[in-house]
């Protein structure tokens, strides 16, 4: 896999989760604001009610924290959602059982074991603008309930007032206010109001048994948004002193009842409100098009692997042509790997030397060589009889025991030298040789980390921004940095190295570049690398390469400490 490969696979997927987010997230909004400018854009969830840990406008999150802070820290905070939960409670413990919602309804069977907890001197909070008659019938012999409809309600304390305002979507709405307008208890007890507006009174608290009952009839004034304002708060206090600290909270989460409501234009026109009019959804109405559909397709199927194999022309196999000079590369490789030994090299290149020499020149060289056969090469190659002769006893002198990679390199630059003048070689490709550059990168790994952190935090800020929550906005340019990190460590080559320099690369700033003559010395252990140069070193770690670049530059390092 090519490092060009790679980049463009890592953009491939940037784009795509780029597209799917803009798909996901802004692509219906756009097109329903097109179609109706008049629609109201909503910037967060207003229809999610009575949730004890969402922070959504009507969610009970900020009471939930503080009720949280008010208990002592060794009491929990539970969620109660079957009946038998109930029976789980220790009977030793006096606990506060808790709820806030829409609507509050039980069985029968429930309500018994509910108000046997009360009478052992439990605590209920009950805060629900309709409770089930069910549970009434234990309480009130008549009950009368009324309402108000606006905008604002003062609800008044024996000591202090506090203003609500009815909110949705941020614009004040009017609704109903309920209460309490009449009350008559079973065998009297007295159910004193703790709160009220009007003639109404919406809170109040019951004596049962050892325990007690509190009935509120104004759920909304606990939620976030109303929590949120000044008189909000002081209100939900007074309902917080309340609850005991030294005892445990349950929610009573399974009393949560939400009626039926028959909707006609959503089940005609599905969830969403549109109306599915697809070919597919016609085919699937029948029995007998879905057959004919199946059909069809199988149909399709047989034609494709029976008739296109019919139709197929007949193409020769055309083998691919072989590099025969990556081969014969990778032959002389594997060659000086498998035997460690720089003669070995110096034979292929004498083998080399004489069947160029015979093939070009006529003039075989593996035989006693005479000094007339010297002058008759210099002719035709036009290179001094001194320099041939100085090429022969070089390789003649060269033994298995005295051979070094320093004498194979000069070897080898008195062979190249002799091709170059004697035209074998053009000098364009003489010059390609000469500026070839070695180069080594970062880790990949490391790279591909970086990117992953930035488009995970890119994607956390597009969900936030969806949800209209404003640290969407930081993610985004802070998820945008390690990207541009992580790229710019696959683009820029860390070190490279030429013939006559070397330069390193830093991801900012400018390229460090460095003679290869002032290098004097390189010591290499299995962390780093260090290059000394005349007025400084440098440190290559390991680890901030490559696996393939890092045995690069360390055999870089192997050959020039062995040519020193």
């Amino acid at each position: 896999m090519s490092r060009t490969f790679k980049i463009g696979l890592i953009a491939f997927v940037v784009v795509m989760v780029i597209l799917i987010v803009w798909l996901s997230s802004g692509g219906n909004n756009a097109s329903k604001n097109r179609g109706n400018s008049t629609t109201a854009t909503t910037y967060t969830n207003w229809d999610d009610a009575y949730i004890p840990d969402s922070k959504d406008p009507k969610g009970l999150f900020h009471w939930s924290a503080t009720l949280r802070l008010h208990l002592q820290k060794n009491k929990s905070i539970s969620t109660i959602d079957y009946l038998y939960s109930i029976d789980t409670i220790p009977k030793e413990t006096q606990p506060t059982f808790l709820f806030i919602g829409d609507y509050f309804a039980l069985y029968e069977e429930e309500i018994d074991s509910l108000l046997s907890k009360v009478g052992r001197g439990a605590k209920l909070f009950i805060s629900a603008e309709k409770v089930d008659g069910l549970l009434y019938e234990y309480l009130f012999d008549d009950v009368v309930m009324g309402y108000y409809y606006d905008t604002t309600i003062t609800v008044a304390t024996a000591t202090k007032t506090y203003p609500f305002t009815a909110l949705h979507q941020a614009i004040p709405v009017a609704k109903k206010w309920i209460g309490y307008k009449f009350t008559q208890t079973v065998d009297s007890v007295p159910f004193k109001s703790l709160s009220g507006y009007g003639t109404l009174m919406n809170s109040g608290v019951i004596d049962y048994g050892a325990g007690k009952i509190y009935l509120n009839t104004t759920p909304e004034l606990f939620t976030n948004y109303q929590y949120l304002t000044t008189p909000g708060y002081a209100y939900a206090k007074t309902w917080l002193n309340e609850i005991p600290k030294d005892q445990s909270v349950y929610w009573l989460e399974f009393a949560r009842y939400k009626p039926y409501e028959y909707d006609f234009m959503k089940e005609y026109y599905g969830e969403d409100g549109k109306r599915d009019d697809s070919y597919l959804q016609f085919i699937f109405q029948d029995r007998q098009r879905i057959l004919a559909l199946l059909l069809l397709i199988s149909g399709l199927i047989l034609f494709v692997l029976f008739r296109a194999k019919r139709m197929q022309p007949f193409v020769p196999f055309i083998p691919k042509k072989r590099n025969m000079t990556m081969i014969f590369a990778d032959t002389i490789t594997s060659i000086y790997f498998n035997q460690r030994n720089p003669f070995a090299m110096v034979r292929i290149q004498r083998a080399n030397f004489y069947g160029i020499i015979h093939k070009h020149f006529h003039i075989d060289l593996s035989k006693e060589v005479t000094e007339r056969e010297i002058e008759s090469l210099a002719q035709k190659s036009n290179v001094k009889p001194s320099e041939i002769n100085e090429i022969l006893r070089k390789m003649n002198a060269l033994r298995e025991y005295n051979t070094s990679e320093y004498e194979l390199s000069e070897l080898r630059k008195m062979i190249l030298n002799f091709y170059r003048k004697s035209g074998l070689i053009s000098t364009k490709i003489q010059d390609r040789l000469d500026v070839k550059i070695y180069q080594v990168y970062r880790n990949e790994w490391i790279s591909g980390l970086l990117i992953l952190v930035g488009l995970g935090l890119i994607t956390y800020g597009t969900y936030y921004l969806t949800h209209a929550i404003a640290i969407g906005v930081v993610l985004w340019p802070i998820g945008a940095i390690p990207i541009i990190f992580g790229v710019m460590r696959l683009m820029k080559p860390y070190l490279s190295w030429s013939n006559r320099e070397i330069s390193i690369q830093p991801l900012f700033g400018k390229e460090k570049v460095f003679n290869l003559e002032q290098l004097r010395s390189v010591y290499q252990d299995r962390k780093e690398v260090q290059l000394h140069f005349e007025s400084v070193t440098l440190k290559v770690n390991y680890w901030e390469l490559n696996r393939a670049d890092a045995k690069q530059l360390q055999r870089f390092a192997e050959t020039h400490n062995k040519m020193k």
